[in-house]
């Protein structure tokens, strides 16, 4: 399938206006409701923000494409960076309701983003992160509740 918008980035916290701005060009032109354009928004933001944070411990440059595509129930974010290899669908449940003295570090945004979207899949080809998030296009109704 044919990305409908696309966008190369630099892995700098300064590009997220570029992609927040393809999200909301993609969801204008495909008159999506104002809640499945901020469901994402947070979760390019989540994706991205721990990409430039943890991809590139090194502080090296990198690019990083984020494709959107719709079809006619869902609308997919593909996220591909050349950053060190990191599978999230594979790390632990964030252990949510523990007093915050008790509660690990991290993983919170992992399981924001296991909630937003209804499908997660990765995958590593040679040198690149391949993080898929699908969302239901024609209800945000019936979101998952925690």
């Amino acid at each position: 399938m044919k990305p409908t918008r696309s966008i190369s980035i630099a892995n700098q916290v300064d590009s997220l206006p570029l992609a927040n701005a393809l999200i909301d060009q993609f969801c204008r032109r495909h008159a999506l409701a104002a809640e499945l354009e901020q469901t994402l928004m947070l979760l390019c933001e989540e994706v991205l923000c721990n990409t430039i944070s943890h991809g590139y411990p090194d502080g090296s440059r990198g690019r990083i494409q984020l494709e959107l595509y719709r079809d006619r129930e869902r609308v997919t974010l593909r996220f591909e960076d050349d950053g060190i290899a990191f599978d999230p669908t594979s790390q632990p449940e964030a252990q949510l309701g523990l007093p915050i003295a008790e509660a690990p570090i991290g993983g919170l945004g992992l399981a924001m983003i296991k909630q937003l979207s209804d499908e997660t899949h990765y995958q590593r080809q040679g040198k690149y992160n391949i993080l898929t998030l699908s969302c239901n296009a024609t209800s945000q109704r019936d979101r998952k509740k925690t």
